[in-house]
């Protein structure tokens, strides 16, 4: 069984707003963003950030299961994560081209799966153990350099560290 068929089920435990994606629909799983081909998305520039959903346990894989994909050390990982003290966030990302955000996260998400190699960016995603879960949230917006710059910067000074997928500002 691949990644992608792996049961989500676990997103129905998690304590959360059960309408979440009613209220948020700017907020899916990568599962489910792979699964539709990031057909929810806009085609407008903007800013998405990968998220980890309440009460998900986060651990690292040695390395990615993409074997395109060039992984970091697991114990570099949870270092780096251990230093963070908003665990929630993991990667903060822009999208700026001409497909705006659908463009973006699908290479992402392609990347991800293994079936592309043009989103290496905030590749440490795809080492931890149960990313299909993981949360992916958007929001569109004009100058999305200046706002990832800023969301980063704003990361950065209250954890010390970038968000564990993000190795710059």
């Amino acid at each position: 069984m691949d990644r992608f068929d792996k049961d989500i089920s676990f997103l129905e435990s998690v304590d959360r707003d059960p309408m979440l994606y009613q209220k948020h629909p700017t907020v899916s799983t990568l599962a489910e963003l792979h699964q539709t081909k990031c057909g929810s998305l806009p085609c407008q520039p903007g800013i998405y950030r990968v998220l980890v959903p309440e009460k998900l346990p986060v651990s690292f894989m040695e390395s990615p299961e993409n074997s395109r994909a060039k992984g970091y050390p697991a114990a570099i990982l949870e270092q780096k994560y251990a230093q963070c003290t908003d665990k929630t966030v993991l990667y903060i990302g822009k999208a700026n081209g001409r497909g705006g955000l659908r463009q973006r996260v699908l290479q992402y998400v392609k990347y991800g799966w293994g079936t592309a190699a043009n989103h290496k960016g905030g590749r440490a995603i795809w080492q931890v153990k149960d990313y299909p879960l993981l949360l992916l949230e958007y929001e569109v917006c004009e100058n999305c350099e200046q706002k990832e710059h800023e969301l980063l910067a704003d990361y950065k000074k209250e954890n010390g560290t970038y968000p564990l997928a993000n190795w710059r500002g």
